[in-house]
């Protein structure tokens, strides 16, 4: 007799890697990155500010 699995259920523990473990390296560079990103905000607001204050939404290409 055959358990029964959920239909995704092997095919994520298929796909399941090494790589999706945390190891002190990659914690280090999630780390790296999150600081990366919080420097790139200030500049990415002050960007949809700036064409923001050009007019229409959606019809700025800049914007979008």
């Amino acid at each position: 007799m055959q358990i029964p699995k959920r239909k995704g259920e092997e095919d994520r523990r298929l796909l399941k890697k090494a790589d999706d473990y945390l190891t002190a390296d990659k914690i280090q560079r999630l780390q790296d990155e999150l600081v990366s990103l919080k420097k790139q905000i200030p500049v990415a607001a002050a960007e949809v500010q700036r064409t923001a204050e050009m007019g229409d939404l959606s019809e700025n290409a800049g914007y979008q």
